[in-house]
């Protein structure tokens, strides 16, 4: 019995340090660190992340892509000057596509506490304007400007603002809201689960456009559209001719269509 008391007194002791040192004071480190990468006749780039800020801009140049990444976490003040431990960034140019992920390693302490607070790494990425551009994210924002290439982005939570990105865009986000503008497409394809959708489209745009929402309203502003079919959560429409596509579906928000 008395074994089995100390035992007791031991484990209770074990965890008030661990748990100590759990909810000990916390300090935000960030490192930065920037990359150029050849292009060597590769024509798509794609981005892997997990928690933070995706931001994708045309670059000048058309020799490289140009990647700037701020890793940021909350770390006990003994080790703001050592380097991260949990978070790294992994670029792989071996295939055909240019790969960069953030990769998020777990601390490991006794009973596995969770140590640190959302760490996150932030993105910002330079591409040739023809690039094809494939994203995938879990948490946080996606700024997508002056890319005439195909893309495609998936995003669990977060917003999305995408401006000028003509090509076929293919667009899945489970929570958030994501507004678009644009002068010409090649294809435009939103599903929303949880959130808005803004299009603002130029007056000279030429298309289709579609519509469905289960638990929302559909919007039309300042656009002179040729209605095919228009129902309380459905509309089919056009403008010009109909070699494109506008298509959004939400389940839970609204889809507003905006003429500029």
């Amino acid at each position: 019995m008395k074994t089995q008391k100390y035992i007791l007194i031991a484990l209770a002791f074990v965890l008030s340090l661990t748990s100590m040192d759990c909810i000990g004071k916390r300090y935000e480190k960030k490192e930065t660190s920037e990359y150029k990468i050849g292009i060597n006749g590769k024509n798509r780039i794609s981005i892997e992340n997990v928690n933070g800020i995706i931001e994708i801009t045309k670059s000048d140049s058309t020799e490289g892509v140009y990647v700037k990444a701020d890793m940021i976490a909350k770390v006990k003040k003994k080790e703001l000057d050592k380097p991260f431990s949990e978070l790294s960034i992994e670029i792989d140019t071996s295939g055909d596509v240019i790969k960069i992920i953030g990769d998020y390693h777990k601390e490991k302490h006794f009973f596995n506490f969770q140590v640190n607070e959302n760490p996150k790494i932030d993105f910002k990425i330079r591409v040739p304007e023809s690039f094809k551009v494939d994203v995938d994210n879990v948490n946080g924002k996606i700024d997508a400007r002056n890319i005439k290439g195909d893309m495609k982005i998936t995003l669990v939570n977060g917003d999305i603002r995408m401006d000028q990105t003509p090509g076929n865009n293919i667009i899945d986000i489970t929570n958030g809201d994501i507004r678009q503008i644009l002068d010409s497409t090649k294809g435009f394809s939103i599903d929303v689960v949880n959130g808005d959708v803004y299009v603002d489209i130029s007056k000279n745009y030429q298309g289709e456009i579609s519509a469905d929402i289960v638990h929302g309203k559909i919007d039309f502003n300042n656009l002179d559209v040729i209605v095919r079919s228009d129902e309380k959560k459905s509309f089919r429409g056009y403008i010009g001719n109909r070699n494109t596509t506008i298509k959004c579906d939400v389940v839970n928000g609204k889809i507003v269509f905006n003429g500029r």
